[in-house]
């Protein structure tokens, strides 16, 4: 086994624009992106981006943690965690029943860490219709990168 690299490879402009070559954000409903996250390889890095009903809020195991429960009427739940280390959240905003916008990283099959959360003032309706709109278009950048 040879442990040697090339010179090239510990290049850091060249390892960052490779890892800017595979960064990708996918915005749809929790049901996609949850299949996103399965589909697509390890190597792609991925802000997944995401709009549900809120059914559940409470703390998380550190105290700068808050974990919110997503789900769409009969789909699967997505749990958010999100941590108040620079931006806290707005506990009158984020409660249960409402609508919320998240965008973040996926670290298991369910779970997203979320960078940004934020409520939405919108119709549900006008949501899912966006939603199903921009999946669309997604899912065949999603296939192109997972068939490689």
């Amino acid at each position: 086994m040879d442990l040697t690299m090339e010179a090239e490879d510990l290049d850091e402009p060249n390892m960052k624009r490779q890892r800017l070559q595979t960064m990708r954000v996918l915005t749809g409903s929790i049901e996609k992106i949850l299949h996103w996250h399965k589909i697509l390889p390890n190597n792609v890095f991925c802000l997944f981006e995401t709009i549900g009903p809120c059914i559940k809020v409470n703390n998380g195991f550190n105290r700068l943690e808050k974990r919110l429960l997503l789900r769409d009427e009969r789909g699967p739940v997505l749990q958010v965690s999100y941590y108040e280390t620079e931006i806290p959240i707005n506990e009158e905003l984020i409660q249960a029943g409402k609508i919320i916008h998240c965008i973040g990283r996926m670290v298991s099959a369910n779970r997203l860490i979320a960078l940004k959360i934020s409520e939405i003032q919108s119709d549900k309706s006008n949501i899912q219709a966006y939603l199903s709109r921009i999946s669309f278009k997604l899912e065949n950048t999603v296939n192109r990168i997972t068939y490689q």
